[in-house]
């Protein structure tokens, strides 16, 4: 009985947090390379830290994350084809041989037809974004198929990021 006690209370827990494990997929392991003209770029603005990947000084963001300084606590944002959100809408992290699924709010995307706004909640601590600190780069699960975002040589962004979010 106290196990199915405990059982049910790590449920609830995981359930508030806004997390699914998805053991059984395949993940891809190999680290990718940077990607031309891409990178992660750091910025923080008083006590907001982001870290967007894509194309510096334009609308071009793949994904991005906010904290509050020291919170510990991250939002994650990406921009995905409506089919691929789910229903509920759902965003899938990849890093290294580590994936999370978060429960995700969606809204219209306002800067592609067809599209959905995805806003997750995490923790630094989740194991998905300490694979991302520990390698530098994380995708997202569209489907069969992963879009991974890995830094050009010699950023600092991801780092600062961590570091800023504690």
């Amino acid at each position: 009985m106290k196990r199915l006690v405990l059982i049910a209370g790590l449920s609830a827990a995981l359930s508030a947090c806004g997390v699914l494990r998805d053991v059984a997929a395949p993940v891809e392991t190999g680290a990718p390379g940077p990607q031309a003209g891409r990178d992660w770029i750091y910025a923080a603005d008083g006590a907001t830290g982001r870290l967007a990947f894509g194309t510096p000084q334009s609308d071009d963001v793949a994904l991005m994350m906010n904290c509050a300084q020291g919170s510990g606590r991250v939002t994650v944002q990406a921009n995905l084809p409506q089919e691929l959100a789910g229903s509920p809408p759902k965003l899938t992290l990849v890093s290294g041989t580590t994936r999370a699924t978060f429960l995700a709010s969606a809204e219209p995307s306002q800067l592609e037809a067809g599209n959905v706004f995805l806003t997750a909640q995490t923790r630094v601590r989740d194991p998905v974004l300490v694979a991302f600190r520990r390698n530098g780069w994380i995708g997202i699960s569209r489907g069969d198929a992963t879009d991974r975002y890995a830094p050009q040589p010699g950023t600092t962004a991801v780092r600062q990021f961590f570091a800023f979010c504690g």
